[in-house]
C-alpha cells in the first residue's frame, strides 16, 4: 500500500507519527459515500494496518457524523472550523 510507505518515511524523521483523518463536510458526506463507496473502505484499511502499532496514533474519521459535527463547524466545504476541531479533539 502506497500510503504505507508514506507513513514509513514520517517514522524516519519522528519517533511518533499521528494520522489526522479529516471528516468531509456534512452536506456532502452521504452523496460522497454513495458515489464513492472506497472511502469508507480506505479508513477501514488505515485503522485495520496502523491501530496497534504503538509509533502511532490514528484520529478522526472521514464521517462528520462520529463527531456530530453541523454545518457551522466548518469554514468551508473541507476546512473545519474552531468548534469543529473541538468536537474531535474534547
Amino acid at each position: 500500500m502506497y500510503f504505507e510507505k508514506i507513513v514509513n518515511q514520517f517514522k524516519k524523521i519522528s519517533n511518533h507519527t499521528i494520522l489526522f483523518l479529516s471528516p468531509y463536510h456534512v452536506l456532502i458526506f452521504d452523496e460522497l459515500i454513495t458515489k464513492a463507496p472506497i472511502i469508507k473502505s480506505v479508513e477501514n484499511e488505515i485503522y485495520k494496518i496502523f491501530k496497534d502499532k504503538e509509533d502511532i496514533t490514528i484520529i478522526g474519521s472521514f464521517n462528520p457524523n462520529l463527531y456530530g459535527l453541523e454545518y457551522s463547524d466548518f469554514y468551508d466545504g473541507m476546512h473545519l472550523s474552531e468548534s469543529g476541531i473541538k468536537k474531535i479533539f474534547n
